[in-house]
């Protein structure tokens, strides 16, 4: 019966192929089976293996080898796979698709329906990329940057997660210029601010751990190491440089600015300080010695202005306003220093002033000095030095002496010869007057005036007949009246002035008044 059946299908093929018919309803074959030439099957399922030699066409919309278990697909020479949109995936629903353009050949990749869409690409010899490449975002490990001019797109850096910390390593070798990371930025515009580098660091919460186990706020930090025998270690350099192309102006002209803000409607406890620049230098014990040169906690250095400029210049600027205590200040906190401020001039060079003070428009300087038990040196406007020194009993009272060449129309309006001096008093000695330029006319008396008991009197009165010229007059003598039982010679009020006035009509004719008072502060 097998043999029949054989033989009738081997019959049929033979008429048919004789008859140049290649299309059967249905046909099983339980054997292998060659085919040579074009073959049309209607729908075709195959058990075993199946080889075809020659092209092969497949209509049909769904092409399926061994659906249900994992299969492999062979080819030596396989160079194609076409189709405007190709899936690839364990099923319908998900799968990565990938589409190309029929035009533009551009590609998209699509990931589809995924839970997580993570792709995951090992290659142990690495990526080679060519042409422009544009990340929209990009966590990475191990990562090395692309070497050449490359610039990147317009945008964004995705932000590193809390727990990342994004590293540039560099292997320095060469003895050329050595450079880990260049970044190099040129403006579009001057109407808007531009920075090369932005660097913003916030706290994201109030930590409540104890004082000094809060950690660290650190915008920048900068660190160079060095093991010896180099020309120059910078940790940080910076420098703002104007070459100017024409006449220019500019508000701020900067190399650096450092600046500490405190605000919010809170007290804030400082167990430091509240710092806008600290510079700091440590030699530590274990170093043998230094030597040659200086060790200075901070270096300023101006001798690069090389031209004499209309501007004012300075090697140090302290602006001090606000609710400033202390425009400097130079706290001693150890036994080894030899001066808290020493100002020295070296080599051949001339100084025309070691320490200057001065005022500007109606600023005032109260006392130019004042010493550790509140002496005080000032120059009260006449050009002579004022030392004033607070005394404990009359011992130790320090003799001054003050001239004031006062005009007659001062006398007339009244004239400050000793200023107030806070929780101090002033007590006369003697009081010359020598009138110059004329004698004194018309008014009564030209009084010297203190303040005791509360009260203004006139510690010495000048007698108008005996103001003539050059006359000398002493308090107490001719023409020179004093308080009984020596009152003009005793302490003034603490926190007033002695002035001068007069009596009766305005002074006249005379030029005015030389006042030689000698006096102590008390």
């Amino acid at each position: 019966m097998k043999k029949l059946l054989v033989l009738g299908i081997v019959l049929l093929l033979g008429v048919t192929c004789a008859a140049k018919t290649n299309y059967f309803d249905d046909l099983y074959i339980g054997g292998d089976v060659t085919v040579i030439g074009t073959v049309t099957f209607a729908d075709l399922d195959v058990v075993g293996d199946f080889s075809v030699t020659g092209n092969t066409d497949f209509n049909g919309a769904t092409q399926l080898s061994d659906g249900s278990t994992s299969v492999r697909n062979v080819s030596a020479g396989f160079v194609s796979l076409e189709g405007p949109a190709t899936r690839i995936g364990p099923s319908a629903a998900t799968y990565m698709n990938i589409a190309v353009a029929a035009t533009t050949g551009n590609t998209t990749i699509t990931h589809v329906n995924g839970s997580t869409d993570l792709v995951t690409w090992t290659a142990a010899g690495g990526f080679d990329f060519v042409g422009a490449i544009a990340l929209d975002a990009v966590t990475a490990t191990g990562l090395d940057g692309p070497v050449g001019a490359v610039t990147p797109a317009s945008g964004a850096f995705t932000t590193v997660a809390a727990s990342d910390t994004a590293t540039i390593t560099y292997a320095a070798g060469s003895t050329a210029l050595e450079t880990s990371l260049d970044i190099d930025m040129t403006s579009s515009t001057v109407e808007a601010n531009n920075y090369s580098i932005d660097a913003d660091l916030t706290q994201g919460s109030v930590i409540d751990a104890a004082y000094l186990s809060r950690g660290n706020l650190q915008g920048i930090r900068t660190d160079c190491y060095a093991i010896g025998n180099i020309d120059h270690v910078y940790a940080t350099r910076s420098g703002a440089t104007m070459t100017m192309a024409a006449n220019s102006e500019t508000n701020q002209f900067y190399g650096g600015i450092f600046a500490a803000s405190a605000s919010g409607a809170f007290t804030l406890t400082l167990h430091d300080g509240l710092v806008g620049f600290q510079s700091t230098v440590t030699v530590d014990s274990g170093v043998t010695d230094v030597t040659g040169g200086l060790v200075t906690a901070a270096f300023f250095n101006s001798a690069p202005i090389g031209k004499n400029v209309t501007s004012p210049t300075y090697t140090v600027y302290l602006k001090s306003g606000g609710y400033t205590d202390f425009g400097q200040a130079i706290q001693i906190e150890s036994s080894n220093l030899t001066a808290g401020m020493r100002i020295q001039v070296i080599d051949s060079f001339t100084a025309p002033i070691g320490l200057q003070f001065s005022t500007a428009g109606t600023g005032v300087l109260t006392a130019d000095i004042e010493l550790q038990n509140g002496e005080t040196l000032d120059n009260a406007t006449d050009g002579f030095i004022n030392a004033q020194a607070p005394i404990t009993s009359y011992a130790q009272s320090n003799l001054l002496n003050d001239r004031h060449r006062v005009t007659v129309a001062e006398i007339n309006a009244g004239h400050e010869l000793l200023p107030a001096i806070a929780g101090r008093a002033y007590r006369i000695v003697s009081v010359v007057a020598v009138a110059y330029g004329g004698a004194v006319g018309t008014t009564t008396t030209v009084d010297i005036l203190g303040t005791q008991g509360t009260s203004s009197v006139k510690l010495v009165a000048y007698a108008q007949a005996s103001l003539t010229r050059s006359a000398v007059l002493t308090s107490g003598g001719t023409g020179a009246a004093v308080l009984a039982d020596g009152a003009s010679f005793a302490d003034c009020d603490a926190n007033t002035a002695v002035t001068i006035g007069k009596t009766g009509g305005d002074a006249d004719t005379a030029t005015g008044v030389d006042v030689v008072i000698t006096y102590v502060i008390e």
